[in-house]
């Protein structure tokens, strides 16, 4: 909240009360994305009970600091066109290459938790169906207006809250290893799979199509883009609500590591429900699918309003939300289906932990223009960053490509089949080629202006008088 402090003087209670309500940060996290990834997936290896917190105190600094540029970049500007046709279309395809996977195991999740809730008696794949129909019934509640959603969401969240701290409190992990994992950074011995989890849950805790999804909620709001004193207010109640919402979301998520560093070290998703009944009894279990049921159903949702957002961005297409919910959700259920057939309960931790790692690799695509643009002055004019929150960012968005670099090295030098082994050297080289174009972009090195890779055009329009 430091970049916002110096405007506080200009907010009344009654102008808080018309911008804060539950709706674009809150709708934004209520998936307290990757909960559905995290239950029997992570901590096998890495998260013990004295670390594997870490890396959720800095996540959760990252996701403040980096959306709430989306929310200045937005505000003003209103959503203005920053990229060529062939790089929006470049950065959508990769966009939405991610978008059709991530339903994938937020589907599995909610299907995880009808098989829990049942005792086993709906198969995988009959909780894939009744996610999937669930999600267009409570999606066509914005009908009835978008505060209807979002209460709803606000629904989700609480339960969420409420069934992970249940499990947490009986769980009863160390208070003081837990403080320890926030602030100490450390992971003992750790093998390729411990770093396969450690990036993997970057990608799940910073999920890439929310920096997307929070830059164009903004717009939800009726607000004169052409005062200053306007957007001022705005932005520091924008700056709250993120605010708040992350920290929920940064609490939720230290219940489930926690509860699964403590309980479930060494288990998979076969293990949780006959180990929840066991240990702490059957409404353990029950009261831990409900939210892992919760934890699903709104990541599913929220990664369809923020499919929506990319295309009308990105494309300039403005579909009907129900043709676009119906069109993703008819190509995402054949992974889903496809997992749900192919791959018992028991071996889907491996699959989850290859999604989330993906969701990492997809990060510094959303995170590096968003950065360029925002630090713009010629775009953001009074608005720009400041140099102190250009160096927050810049060093963190620096860590993320450096962590998946890390685990690009890593992976190539585990692979003992050649065969693999060329295929995967050649998309890597080309993966990190396009972080390094992207990356010279953002710097603004004057050779690569000649290639216009990112063009405002008649930018002059969009600045606030």
């Amino acid at each position: 909240l430091f970049f916002i402090s110096n405007h506080y003087t200009y907010y009344t209670p009654s102008n808080g009360i018309t911008l804060y309500t539950p709706s674009n940060g809150i709708t934004l996290y209520a998936p307290s994305n990757g909960i559905t990834l995290y239950t029997p997936s992570n901590g096998i290896t890495l998260y013990t009970p004295s670390n594997g917190i870490t890396l959720y105190t800095p996540s959760n600094g990252i996701t403040l600091y980096t959306p709430s540029n989306g929310i200045t970049l937005y505000t003003p500007s209103n959503g203005i066109t920053l990229y060529t046709p062939s790089n929006g279309i470049t950065l959508y395809t990769l966009k939405y290459f991610f978008l059709f996977l991530l339903p994938t195991y937020e589907v599995i999740g909610s299907a995880i938790a009808w098989y829990l809730l049942s005792n086993g008696k709906i198969p995988l794949y009959a909780g894939v169906l009744i996610t999937i129909m669930d999600t267009f019934a409570f999606l066509f509640l914005d009908k009835y207006g978008f505060r209807k959603l979002e209460a709803f969401f606000g629904l989700l969240i609480t339960i969420m809250a409420l069934a992970f701290g249940f499990e947490y409190v009986i769980a009863a992990p160390k208070q003081d290893q837990v403080l320890k994992g926030m602030f100490v950074p450390g992971c003992s011995e750790c093998s390729s799979s411990a770093i396969v989890q450690a990036v993997g849950i970057v990608g799940a805790v910073i999920m890439p199509h929310n920096f997307y999804l929070h830059s164009a909620l903004v717009k939800t709001r009726n607000i004169n883009v052409k005062d200053k004193h306007a957007v001022k207010e705005a932005n520091c109640y924008y700056a709250i609500e993120c605010a708040v919402a992350l920290t929920v979301s940064f609490i939720i998520n230290v219940f489930v590591v926690g509860v699964f560093a403590m309980a479930f070290f060494g288990k998979t998703y076969g293990d949780v429900g006959i180990f929840l009944g066991c240990e702490f009894g059957d409404i353990a279990m029950y009261i831990w699918a409900i939210g892992l049921l919760a934890a699903g159903q709104s990541s599913t949702m929220t990664g369809t309003y923020s499919g929506q957002f990319a295309m009308e961005g990105f494309l300039k297409l403005t579909w009907p939300r129900w043709r676009r919910v119906l069109v993703t959700r008819s190509i995402a259920i054949v992974p889903a289906l496809t997992v749900a057939f192919s791959q018992g309960i028991e071996r889907l931790t491996g699959m989850n932990d290859l999604l989330n790692v993906l969701q990492s690799l997809q990060l510094p695509f959303a995170v590096l223009p968003l950065l360029t643009f925002t630090s713009n002055k010629k775009i953001m004019n009074s608005f720009v960053n400041s140099k102190f929150i250009n160096c927050i960012t810049w060093l963190i968005a620096l860590l993320i490509i450096s962590i998946n670099l890390f685990f690009a090295a890593d992976y190539l030098k585990s692979i003992e089949n050649k065969l693999l082994f060329i295929p995967a050297s050649i998309f890597i080289f080309f993966w990190v080629s396009f972080y390094l174009l992207i990356a010279y972009f953002a710097t603004g090195l004057k050779f690569f202006n000649s290639l216009k890779f990112f063009i405002v055009h008649d930018e002059s329009r969009y600045l606030i008088q």
